[in-house]
This record gives structure tokens, sequence and C-alpha cells, in this order.
């Protein structure tokens, strides 16, 4: 019982210390138990701090009971126990400041001298009990001075064993770092050795590694793949036992000199595989030197390269051999022809080369199809092979041109005689199929040093005079002569200035009145082309046949409809009554597909009426493509355009077709009118005659005397133009001649 007091009253006293030292200043009660009593007492206390002494002072006294408040007045005892309490308070300030004087002493000297742990030296007047403490203190400082000394000791000494500690977990750790980048590296070799290792058993290319003596140590799988031989066939021996014997000793001292010297050699060998098979490789040799520099190994891989041969072949043939026929083509041809010019120049030779071309084949390829064209084609081919010597060269250029080489002539007859077996050999028939074909072929010859000195002379000459021969009526040969190089560059010339002249507007355009022979009327115009070269007046037959070969007769047929509509707009400005104008279409224009489209936006663009508008036309245009000129005819027939057959009765015509034909007009040419014979009499009165049954009008050209008129005039000829009316007149005279023809 008393064990749990004491417990709550010093729990209650811990609670007062800290109520004392949280206010300083004031004043508590709680319970104490005396020594001689086993009952806790109440006491009070009073307490103040005292600053310069860092220390809170306080006086207790027995509580006051209550019973005793009852028997004394409290006015009469209050001032007396203020009185007492004040005094009390006083006497317990002095004392305990006389008290702890030596303590505070004491602790001021400990903290001056307590970093250099100095003996502490007390006064006499110092109380016994304090000298008591000092000396217990002396001895603690210097047992806590020794036991200082002892731990720094021991200290350093832990210090030591510390960094030693440190150094070796330091060490441990590098050295363990150490071993695993060693483990690392080791399985990194590892794992590059067997990669080197899938690498050398899995290549597709053959392998072999050698001692420095040229004694195979391993090969691979692929070796065996390629050459036929095991590996225990293989290794001990030198690998000169693939050779083929096809290289020189000369091919192999070089390739051990790029060796030595360079540290490796590549290149294409022919080696021989086990069962004898030759097979060409592409060889890489490498050597493999230590850190002194000396040869230890050498290393070489291969692979075999048949098949890249192969196809180099075949590239080849299709790069320099005519795909059809199998001769050779125009970069082959071209090759040899400038080795043979070379040789010929050395020795002071003579070549020719024959330019070949079959007449009329592509009457063939039309009628019977491409197929069969081809196999004439390589029958020609066939045939002409078998009259050539060995030493020329055939080959084919495209279509239906051959060219061949023919070296070491001595003189023009051989060359001639030459160029006639060609022709004799295509004399006989051509069984394609169950047909029976007969080919001709026009030939031109160039000769060198005379006729060329290059390639592209000779082959230019011969095509020449290979033209020549087909204009002088095919199925034979030509002679490349200088008067046709003189020819050529005149046709290149006069090309070249008509596009000039079509881009200045150097062409002008004729106009030649159309009369009626009735009435002797003005009834139209027809548009002629001249050249007006620097003041010089150049009729139509000196450039018409160049713009014809040269493909700008289409630019200069348009030209003259533009030409014509500018004519006819002037005129409609003037106030002047518009007649029709013809305008001859050569055939390449009017066998254009969008002709018509073309001639509409001319139309369109100057504002010209369609019926202001007359084509003419050759019948050998018309009997072209029959079916195209019905359809284009009829489409401009619908359009208000009307159409004439010029030069009727010059070529070949069915009469069939011509009443199809929506034409309105024959025009008999002039030679017919100016022939005097009686044929070409009845030839005219014949076409008049005809011309009245299908309705269609006649005009006869190249009228030029009264009597020519009359007789026309008797057969019933509608119209007549010539020069017996008017020559073919300039823009401002034609109009003067309508505007005259007009007034009368």
């Amino acid at each position: 019982m008393k064990e749990n007091l004491s417990a709550e009253i010093a729990e209650e006293f811990a609670t007062l210390a800290e109520k004392v030292w949280g206010e300083k200043n004031g004043f508590h009660s709680y319970s104490w138990i005396p020594s001689n009593s086993s009952n806790p007492a109440d006491k009070n206390i009073a307490f103040r701090e005292i600053p310069e002494l860092r220390l809170i002072a306080g006086i207790t006294a027995p509580h006051t009971r209550p019973d005793m408040v009852i028997v004394f007045s409290p006015q009469k005892l209050l001032p007396a126990f203020a009185a007492a309490f004040l005094l009390a308070l006083l006497l317990a300030f002095f004392a305990t400041k006389i008290l702890v004087r030596p303590l505070i002493q004491f602790v001021q000297h400990t903290a001056q001298n307590i970093s250099t742990f100095e003996p502490l030296h007390l006064s006499r007047r110092t109380y016994k009990e304090l000298a008591q403490i000092g000396s217990t203190f002396n001895i603690l400082i210097e047992q806590l001075h020794q036991t200082k000394e002892q731990l720094n000791a021991e200290q350093q000494t832990s210090e030591a064993v510390h960094d030693q500690l440190k150094s070796e977990i330091l060490t441990r750790e590098q050295t363990h770092e150490k071993l695993l980048s060693e483990i690392a590296t080791r399985k990194s070799a590892e794992n590059y050795l067997q990669l080197f290792k899938n690498l050398f058993e899995h290549a597709i290319e053959g392998i072999i590694v050698t001692d420095k003596d040229a004694r195979i140590l391993t090969v691979n799988k692929s070796f065996t793949d390629i050459t036929g031989y095991q590996p225990q066939e293989a290794i001990g021996r030198n690998p000169n036992m693939l050779s083929s014997g096809q290289q020189s000793a000369n091919f192999y001292r070089k390739m051990w000199q790029s060796l030595q010297k360079n540290g490796s050699w590549f290149g294409e060998i022919i080696n021989r595989k086990k069962d004898g098979t030759i097979c060409p490789e592409w060889l890489s040799i490498s050597q493999l030197k230590d850190k002194d520099n000396n040869t230890t190994h050498y290393f070489a891989f291969f692979h075999d390269i048949s098949e890249l041969k192969e196809k180099e072949k075949q590239i080849s043939i299709m790069a320099y051999r005519d795909a059809l026929t199998k001769l050779p083509n125009r970069a082959a041809l071209e090759a040899r022809l400038t080795k043979a010019i070379s040789k010929a120049k050395r020795e002071a030779g003579t070549l020719a080369v024959l330019f070949i071309d079959l007449d009329n084949f592509k009457n063939i390829n039309d009628t019977l199809g491409h197929d069969k064209g081809d196999e004439v084609l390589i029958q020609v081919s066939k045939r002409i092979n078998q009259v050539i010597r060995q030493e020329d060269t055939l080959s084919r250029l495209g279509g239906d041109e051959f060219i061949l080489l023919s070296e070491s002539i001595e003189n023009e007859s051989g060359i001639f005689h030459l160029a006639g077996r060609i022709l004799s050999c295509l004399q006989e028939p051509f069984v394609i199929g169950f047909s029976e074909l007969f080919i001709n072929a026009s030939i031109g010859i160039a000769t060198y040093p005379n006729d060329g000195k290059n390639t592209n002379e000779l082959i230019k000459n011969a095509d020449m005079a290979m033209y020549r021969a087909k204009d002088e009526g095919k199925n034979k040969f030509v002679l490349f002569t200088q008067e046709m190089h003189e020819n050529f560059l005149t046709h290149v010339r006069i090309e070249n200035s008509i596009r000039t002249g079509l881009q200045k507007k150097e062409f002008i355009i004729y106009y030649q009145p159309k009369i009626d022979i009735p009435s002797e009327r003005l009834t139209s115009f027809e548009a002629l082309i001249r050249w007006n070269k620097n003041g010089l007046i150049i009729g139509p037959d000196k450039f018409i046949p160049i713009a014809e070969e040269s493909g700008l007769i289409d630019k200069m047929s348009l030209y003259v409809l533009e030409e014509v509509c500018i004519f006819l707009n002037k005129l409609h400005t003037q106030g002047t009554s518009l007649l029709p104008v013809s305008v001859n279409m050569a055939p390449r224009t009017f066998n254009n597909l969008e002709i018509v489209e073309t001639i509409d936006t001319i139309l369109h663009k100057y504002r010209i009426d369609h019926k202001y508008i007359e084509f003419e036309i050759t019948e050998t245009t018309a009997m072209q493509d029959i079916h195209h000129t019905l359809k284009t005819m009829n489409r401009f027939r619908q359009r208000g355009i009307s159409f004439s057959i010029d030069d009727f009765g010059t070529g070949y015509s069915s009469l069939s077709y011509l009443n199809e034909m929506p034409v309105s007009t024959l025009k008999i040419d002039k030679r017919f009118i100016d022939a005097n014979d009686n044929h070409s009499r009845s030839i005219v009165s014949t076409i008049i005659a005809m011309s009245k049954q299908m309705q269609l009008k006649v005009i006869a050209e190249g009228v030029e005397t009264g009597e020519q008129l009359d007789w026309l005039r008797t057969l019933g000829c509608n119209e007549a133009q010539g020069y017996f009316f008017a020559k073919p007149m300039p823009e401002s005279d034609a109009t003067q001649f309508i505007q005259n023809g007009q007034n009368s």
C-alpha cells in the first residue's frame, strides 16, 4: 500500500518539478511522505528564479489545516502571515546564496577549464563538503582524461582497422569486378569462337586454311560441296590439287608475287572438280601473320561462278545478237567494223559494207501477219549466209534491214559479184506454211577508204546507195558515189531551211482561179504554196518531195490552211464576197487520226465556215486505207467541207469505192489536156462521160489555149483552170481578181 502511494507521490513530484521549471516563479501544493511516518502529508512550495546563478530557489512549508482557519479570524491573521512569509523568503534567499556560492565558483571554474582538464584548486574558505566534491571531481577529471586518451588510441586503432578493412573490401570488389570482366571476356571469346566456327562451317563459299608452306590444314563443308573432295582427302595436300591446267605457270607466278607483295590476291580462276568437271571460280587469298610480321597461315575462300558465267554469256548474246535470226546486231556489227577498219588501215586494205533491204516486205506483214514475216526473215538470213564467205559478217539491224561486212576485197568486181550472189539466192520462192512467197532486195554498197573513213560514214553512205537502188526500180545493187553524198547534203540543207522558213513565214500562198466553162465566170480558187527565199520565188516541185520525206508536209499542209483562213477573213472584213478555196492535203496529213479535230480548231479560230473549204486528195491517198478514208471524208462532209480527187487518171482507182466516197469533183490531170494524141483525148472524154453518170463535177487542169477550152466545152466539162485564164497569183492580186469579176 505504502509502495503504491509512494509511486503516486513520486509521479506527482515529477509533475511539480516540471511545473516549477516551466513557470520559473510561483506557488504550488504537493504531497510528501515524512521519514518518520508512512502517511503522506500535504506541503506548499514557493519558488523564484535566480538568473545570475541559473537556479530556481524555493521554500516549503506544511499545508495549513482547515479547522485552524475556522478558529482564527482571517482579518487578524492575514497580515501577520504575510509578513512572516516574506521574512522567510528573505532568509531563505540569503541562506541559499551563502550555501551555493562555492558550488557556483566550482561550476564557473569547471566551465573555464573543462577544455584543458586542469585540476581544481579550492580556497581554504570552501566548505569541507565542497572540498570533497572537488577532490572527487579531480579524480573523475583525471580518469576522464585517461579515458579520453585511451579512447583516442582505441579510435586510432579502430580507424586503422577500418581503413584496412575498407582497402581490403575495395581490393576484393576490384578483384571481383576484374574476375567478372575476365569471365565476360572469356564467355564473349567463346561465343565468338563458336560464331566463327558456325560461319566457317556454314559459309556458302569454300574455305581453305593452310600453313605457311601451303599445306591444307582444314576445309569447310562448302569446299566439299563445290569440289567433291572430302576433308580427309584434302588435308595435308597442296591446293594445286584443284588445278585444271588451263592457267599458265606465269599466271600462278604473278598470283604469288601479288600475294607476297600485297598480302592478298583475288581474281577469277579455272579449277577442276574431283569428277573432272571444269569449274570457273572467284578466288580470294590472304596471308595471316604473327606479331613479328611472319607469315603463319594462308586463308582462301572461293565460290563457283559457273552460273554467273552462263548468264554473262546469255547477256552477251542478248546484247550482241539479234533475238530472231541470231545474227550479230548493230552493236556487234559496229564493234567488228571498227576492228576491220583499223586492220584495213594498218594493212592498206579495202573492205565493203553492203546495206540490204527487202523490197515490199511490209506487204507480207500486213497480209500474212508478223509471225509469217518473222519466218521469212529467218529464211532470208540463212540463204544469205550460205552464199557469203566464212570471214564475212552478216548482221541484222532490225525490221527487214541487213548489213554485210566483207573484208579483204581486191576490187569492185569482187564486190559486184558478191552482191549479185545475194540477189540470186533470193530469187527462189520462200515456202511459208502452204504458201510460196517471192522476195526481192535492194542493196547499197559503200567501200573503205573511198566512201567513208569510219563506221558511221560507211553505214550511212551504204544506206544512201540502197535508197538510190529502190528509186531506180528495186531488186538491184548500187554503189555509193560522191554525187549521192552531195545530193544528200543538199537534201539536208533544204530540209533545215524548210523548218526555218515555216517558223519565219517565208512560205506564201498563191491563188489560181477556177472558171466555169459555159459562163466563163469565177467559181473558186486553188491555194498553191510558194517559197519566197530571199526574194526568189521557189516552186513546190523543189521542196514538196523533201517535205514529204522529212515529215514536214504535215506542218506545211496546216500552214497553208491557216494562211487561207487568214485570207478569207480579210476578204470578209473588206466586204468582198467569199469564194470557196481548195487546199491540197498530203497523204500523211489526211491519214492522221485526229485530222478532223485539228481542222475544226483552225477554222473555229478564224471563224471560217466549213463550206468555204475544199480538200483536194490524190487517188493514191484515197485508196491507201479505204476504211479510214471513207470515215474521215464523211465526217468532213457532215461539216460542209467538199472533196475533189486531184490528178484523176494518173493513179489507180476503184470505181466501186469511188461511188461510195462523198466526192463532188474530179480533176483531170494537166498531162491529158496537153496531149494531142487520140488516146489521151479518149481518156478525157471517158472521164467526163463517167462523171456525168455519177453526177460529179469535172475540172480540167492546165488549160492554156482557146482550142483546149473549146474542146472541153464540146465534151461538157464543167470548169477549167490554167494559164489561159490566169496564172497563180499572190493574195493582193487574187483580191483584185475577185472584185473585177464581181464588177463584170
